[in-house]
């Protein structure tokens, strides 16, 4: 007797699950795909087809199968959830999140797709729903261990040090196996400033996948900011799988490593934000001195201040397509900035702080010192509180409230370097202060690097958070206190009250587990005296 369609189908579907099981996967999409001739609206046929496509490595003929199983059978959860993580695979997190919350709808308890939908919701960055939607999925189950460490990773991006310490241990417990759970713990860890054991966590991260380039490039800022130099710089190398900004468009030259430079074309490619741009550049003079020939390619704000200071290198501006000089023939090597310190700064010995290495123009300067002298008696000092920086701001901002002893100084003036609208803090300032900050409204520090150093060059002193001002100020010699939070960036190491970098920056530090209260202290015994000098 022979069978029916029916049967036949169920036998294709099951041994397309079996072949599914064995990783099979062409076999297994040669079975259903035969099942789905026989009955093309079975929906559980189009959602395994889907299934094993996004094993197989084609997302998107996965989307087309899931989203056929939905149009059959649109009051199945499981078939939005499996859209969804394709959507995840696919980066298209907008369209995931939707697809989530359909799920959701269907089954508020779902704890896998709220779970995901937080996961969906970090990659948009939308760190606060994030968090909502993980908080939910504990709430019916507090033992799913990849929520806490979810969880972990959330916190660390809304700077929740004590909650994220504790979700990612949880995390840890539940899951320990899992790659993301001693890394997400260890980012939490380095953000309190234990950074041995933060460092053990990636470390214990690389044994589980050595090709991790976010736990490499983590653990280099911690060895860093500890001048472990030696083997810092290298671990700092993975940065250029992990931040886009230090992909090269030249690929047809090779990497420098070390090679003898004399008489050798190099092109160096900025790097990341502004202020790493300027720090790093401060090396371009060891790459002048072995005798090589540079071209430097950096942010376009740049360009007229380092033709000015390097008129003995080639100075473009970063575009795409690449710079017509940069198809040159003649060129012999190409290099990150960033990857400079490998070569040249392997240890605390190597670095060389330079005074002065960016000039301003020197026109502006002047008009500027003889506006700013008409601000009245005393010194002129240029003041930035806070960082706009979405990543790092939290521990970069020193609430305008503890300014008020250092801005009712008497006998100085102050001028804001403060890039931004910062029309309501200024406000503020002079009304809780009865401080006058003075903003010049022909600077426009965003737009125009080269006004933005005229001004710093034409005050008497800098006081500022760690920004582009610091790096600015330090490159162009002008004196610097930086306020720096208990666990400042990489660059401003862990316990210098110098800078390695810059000769003129000094550094005020706020206490790990203390408050603004004392840097400003240590900022106030001298300061007054400080005016009086200058």
């Amino acid at each position: 007797m022979s069978q029916t369609p029916t049967h036949n189908v169920e036998g294709l579907i099951q041994t397309g699950i079996r072949f599914y099981q064995q990783g099979e996967y062409l076999h297994a999409e040669t079975m259903i795909e035969k099942a789905l001739r026989i009955t093309p609206d079975n929906a559980d046929a189009h959602n395994l087809l889907g299934v094993i496509k996004l094993a197989a490595g084609t997302p998107d003929q996965a989307v087309e199968h899931f989203t056929a199983a939905i149009r059959i059978n649109t009051s199945y959860a499981d078939y939005h959830y499996n859209l969804a993580l394709t959507y995840i695979q696919l980066s298209e997190h907008q369209h995931a999140i939707s697809a989530l919350k359909t799920a959701i709808d269907l089954r508020p308890d779902y704890t896998e797709a709220l779970n995901t939908l937080g996961a969906a919701y970090m990659g948009e960055q939308r760190w606060a729903e994030a968090r909502q939607a993980i908080d939910a999925a504990l709430k019916i189950d507090p033992n799913i261990g990849e929520a806490w460490v979810n969880s972990c990773g959330i916190m660390n991006k809304l700077e929740l040090g004590e909650k994220a310490v504790a979700a990612g241990m949880r995390g840890m417990e539940l899951c320990p196996d899992l790659i993301q759970a001693p890394y997400n713990l260890g980012k939490a860890l380095a953000a309190q400033g234990k950074l041995d054991e933060a460092s053990a966590l990636f470390r214990q991260t690389l044994k589980m996948s050595p090709s991790y380039a976010e736990a490499h490039y983590s653990l280099s800022h911690n060895l860093l900011m500890q001048e472990n130099f030696d083997h810092g710089w290298d671990e700092f190398e993975y940065r250029l799988q992990v931040d886009r900004r230090g992909i090269y468009k030249n690929k047809l030259v090779p990497f420098w490593n070390g090679e003898p430079l004399k008489g050798r074309l190099v092109h160096i490619m900025g790097e990341q934000a502004i202020g790493e741009q300027i720090m790093f550049s401060t090396m371009i003079e060891d790459i002048i001195q072995q005798g090589g020939q540079v071209i430097y390619e950096c942010e376009k704000r740049l360009v007229p201040l380092y033709k000015r200071s390097f008129p003995e290198i080639s100075v473009i501006e970063l575009q795409n397509p690449v710079h017509i000089d940069l198809r040159s023939p003649d060129i012999d090597f190409r290099v990150c900035v960033g990857s400079l310190g490998r070569w040249f700064r392997r240890s605390v010995d190597s670095f060389k702080p330079s005074t002065q290495f960016l000039l301003p123009d020197p026109e502006l300067v002047a008009l500027l010192k003889e506006k700013y002298s008409k601000l009245g008696n005393g010194p002129t000092i240029g003041i930035s509180w806070k960082s706009t920086s979405r990543e790092f701001a939290g521990n970069k901002v020193m609430p305008l409230e503890f300014w008020r002893p250092i801005l009712t100084l008497p006998d100085c003036n102050f001028v804001s370097l403060q890039y931004g609208d910062i029309r309501e803090d200024c406000t503020l300032i002079k009304k809780e202060f009865n401080r006058e900050i003075y903003i010049d409204r022909d600077i426009s520090p965003l737009e125009s690097l080269e006004q933005s150093a005229a001004q710093i060059s034409a005050v008497d002193m800098v006081i500022s958070i760690s920004n582009a001002t610091v790096h600015l100020a330090g490159a162009l010699g002008t004196e610097t206190w930086m306020i720096l939070g208990d666990v400042p960036l990489w660059h401003w190491f862990v316990h210098r009250n110098d800078s390695l970098w810059y000769k003129s920056v000094r550094n005020f530090r706020k206490p790990h587990a203390g408050n603004w209260d004392t840097v400003v202290s240590g900022i106030m015994k001298e300061l007054p005296g400080k005016i009086k000098k200058l």
